[in-house]
């Protein structure tokens, strides 16, 4: 028999609806509420161990077999009706004692995949499984810590996360969920679980995990949300090694069940017990990988090799063509760096040395940068410019003289034309450092420049206003200060801050309260609708700090700076 080849997991038609699910249970962003699993007999069959290596936890079918072989029947094909008869034959304490024996759950102990499951930040863990298992690996997690809930009434009392076990568990509950009696009864009998689970089902994406598409469970609960939220219902996911035929792949879909079929995943392995299990794991272990690194983890690429051959530093500082071809496999990193920059609005100190970094390996001057196309020099220059300036660096006499012959909209190059124009305004920003003779000429032809296109970049206004400003302080000229600083437009929260920033340079301070203050409200109404932006959380934390500075003309804030703009690099006392 030949073995099927395996595909990876990122071939699967189903893949795409993995990372929607994955997207869920990391809440990238606010649109996001969570996810939920729901557990069933397939997943303890897989993930339990025993000391007996043969055995394995029994599933419907196992259940049906027995049930049937006690009553003599011929029929197995429906373990609810079977369960029935075999409760209304021997009495429902024998049917009891029966799943008691045959799942053994002292027997059994928690394997690794229970802990990759409990470790992932489910909302809540559902369960329709009798055994202690789900219980037993919570114990071993530390992280998220779970309530379990046994009984219906201990609901009220337990914190989410929670395992719930819906149906009941072994040597807990007096009654197990098993005969077709007792499903057609559950909505009644067990109405607050049941509700409880339509919250679960509205508020989260779901996942089933260890069930298949003839699952009693599955096809009962799959039905009871059909039946209470027939219209606003969320898709359930249902995951596994699952094999599904195109009709039975339709008819899942047919009734808001998204499978996510890894039987491709895991078609080298012919042992149907490895196959799941594999299965399983590969789906948790997915689920992982997929947790998106938190923006503020954000760094620029390193662009020094890990292992330079032995003449790496004498060529790339001695010979000029080398270096440009280093250049030039380096634009493509550089320009995705730049544009996945989060936005910090003062750029973190450990950040501005990795960026710095980049544009030093090797260190670019006109001669090794005179070996690029004219394109690819272009693009370099800019990117070095847009590092120096995000890192506040002085930019020396060489670039500047490079940067002057790009910057000008007029002759068209490579750039766009907003580009070109932050390269014009980080030179005027410049002039601020440099000679006299210098800052004149290049301050008068940047000017020209911006001032020539302010249509096409609306800030730009601002920025010369501000830019003007600025020198008006540095050289102690109040009365210019203040009338610029009247006139420097409020265009959004950091222009606010700027603008405060000003006002208190010329003893406005009430004024300067004012606006951080609205600054400091809009942002943190942004925040609460983009939790993950650390572009808006930066500035908030800048607002923050310069209005608790205002506040204490008045009196002295007896609450520290609150440690909450620490973990994402945004705390203002860490450039201070």
């Amino acid at each position: 028999m030949t073995t099927r080849k395996a595909k990876k997991i990122e071939e699967l038609a189903d893949y795409a609806a993995l990372k929607k699910f994955a997207a869920s249970l990391w809440q990238v962003d606010s649109g996001f509420h969570g996810a939920a699993v729901m557990v069933g007999a397939g997943f303890s069959r897989c993930a339990a161990t025993a000391g007996d290596a043969g055995k394995r936890l029994p599933l419907w079918g196992n259940f049906s077999t027995l049930l049937a072989q006690e009553m003599e029947s011929t029929s197995t094909t429906d373990p609810l009706r079977l369960a029935e008869e075999y409760s209304a034959y021997f009495g429902k304490q024998a049917l009891h004692d029966l799943v008691v024996r045959e799942i053994n759950d002292s027997a059994w102990t928690p394997g690794p995949l229970f802990n990759s499951l409990l470790e992932l930040p489910w909302t809540e863990v559902l369960t329709t499984n009798w055994d202690t298992l789900l219980e037993r690996a919570a114990q071993t997690v530390n992280d998220p810590v779970y309530s379990i809930v046994r009984r219906q009434e201990e609901l009220s009392s337990a914190c989410s996360p929670r395992i719930v076990k819906l149906h009941g568990t072994i040597n807990v509950t007096d009654e197990l969920v098993f005969t077709q009696e007792d499903y057609r009864r559950y909505p009644h009998r067990y109405a607050t679980f049941v509700n409880f689970s339509r919250q679960v089902f509205v508020e989260n994406e779901l996942c089933l995990i260890g069930f298949s598409g003839d699952d009693p469970n599955f096809l009962q609960w799959a039905g009871w949300v059909r039946d209470q939220l027939p219209v606003h219902a969320r898709r359930i996911y249902l995951a596994g090694a699952l094999s599904l035929t195109s009709a039975k792949r339709k008819y899942l879909e047919s009734i808001n069940i998204a499978p996510i079929d890894l039987a491709e995943v895991v078609a080298e392995f012919d042992d149907r017990e490895l196959r799941h299990f594999e299965a399983l794991k590969i789906f948790l272990d997915t689920l992982k990988s997929l947790r998106p690194t938190p923006t503020w983890k954000w760094e620029p690429t390193s662009l020094h090799p890990k292992h330079p051959p032995d003449d790496y530093l004498r060529k790339s500082a001695e010979d000029p063509s080398y270096a440009a071809s280093l250049f030039k496999e380096h634009l493509p990193t550089l320009e995705a760096d730049r544009t996945s920059y989060p936005g910090w609005l003062i750029c973190p100190r450990t950040v501005r040395s990795q960026l710095l970094s980049q544009i030093s390996a090797p260190f670019p001057n006109p001669k090794n940068m005179a070996g690029l196309d004219a394109d690819s020099k272009t693009k370099l220059l800019y990117e070095i410019a847009w590092r120096r300036r995000t890192a506040f660096d002085a930019i020396p006499q060489w670039l500047c003289a490079e940067l002057v012959k790009i910057c000008d909209p007029a002759v068209r190059n490579v750039l766009t034309r907003k580009q070109q124009l932050e390269i014009a305004l980080y030179l005027l920003n410049s002039t601020r450092w440099m000679d006299e003779a210098e800052s004149n000429e290049i301050g008068k032809r940047t000017t020209a420049i911006l001032e020539a296109n302010l249509p096409h970049w609306p800030e730009l206004a601002a920025e010369l206003v501000f830019h003007q400003a600025v020198v008006a302080r540095d050289g102690l000229d109040y009365t210019a200060l203040e009338k610029l600083t009247e006139s420097l437009p409020e265009l959004d929260s950091a222009w606010k801050m700027r603008k405060a920033s000003l006002l208190s340079e010329v003893g406005r301070l009430e004024r300067a309260e004012e606006l951080l203050t609205e600054a400091y409200r809009d942002l943190s109404a942004q925040h609460r609708n983009d939790r993950n932006s650390i572009y808006v959380f930066s500035r908030l934390a800048w607002a923050h700090w310069m209005l608790r500075g205002t506040s204490m003309r008045t009196h002295i804030p007896s609450e520290s700076f609150p440690a909450i703009y620490d973990e994402s690099k945004c705390n203002p006392f860490d450039e201070i």
